[in-house]
C-alpha cells in the first residue's frame, strides 16, 4: 500500500515541541522550507526555530507552520523526506509528522507496531493528550495503524 502515513500528537505545548523537533530534524541543512501556510517560505534553521514557533504563534494565534525536510530520524533510523506541522488553534498545538509509505519501508520500517512503540517513546517528551496515526487522514479509524492504546487495524505498511 501507498500513501502518506500521518502521526499526530494533539494538545502539547510550545515547549515540549521546541525539545523534540531539534533532535527529529537533527541537523540545520535538512530544512527545505519552512512556511506559514499563506504564506511565503521563512528563512529559519535548527538552532532558530524555536524562537520562530513560538513568535509565529504568539503574534497569530491560529497558524499552521509547516516544514519541509530532507530527513528524520524515527525508530533509530533516518527517513527521507519527511513534513511537519504545526498547527496552532484556539492556544492548543497540535504536531502532526508525514511520510510516505514508501520512504518508511526504504528506510526499514513497515510494521504498525515499530511506529506506535516509536511514537510512545517520543510522547514522553512531547507529553501529548491523544495519539494516533495511520494513512491519511490518520483520524479515519478504519485506515489507522495506532490509536493511544493499540496497534491496528492496519498491521504493515
Amino acid at each position: 500500500m501507498d500513501g502518506l502515513i500521518e502521526i499526530v500528537f494533539e494538545s502539547i505545548s510550545i515547549e515540549n515541541a521546541n525539545a523534540f523537533l531539534p533532535g527529529f530534524i537533527l541537523k540545520t541543512e535538512n530544512i527545505i522550507s519552512a512556511s506559514i501556510i499563506g504564506e511565503s517560505d521563512q528563512n529559519v534553521n535548527v538552532t532558530t526555530l524555536p524562537q520562530f514557533i513560538r513568535a509565529t504563534i504568539e503574534s497569530r494565534g491560529d497558524c499552521i507552520i509547516m516544514l519541509n525536510i530532507y530527513n528524520a530520524s524515527i525508530c533509530n533510523r533516518i527517513v527521507e523526506n519527511a513534513s511537519i506541522q504545526i498547527i496552532s488553534y484556539s492556544k492548543n498545538l497540535d504536531l502532526v509528522l508525514i511520510f510516505s509509505t514508501i520512504d518508511l519501508r526504504s528506510s526499514g520500517i513497515k510494521y504498525s507496531n515499530e511506529i506506535f512503540k516509536w511514537a510512545i517513546s517520543i510522547n514522553q517528551t512531547l507529553n501529548a493528550k491523544k495519539i494516533f496515526g495511520g494513512l491519511e487522514p490518520a483520524q479515519d479509524k478504519e485506515t489507522q495503524i495506532f490509536s493511544n492504546a493499540h496497534v491496528g487495524p492496519i498491521m504493515e505498511i
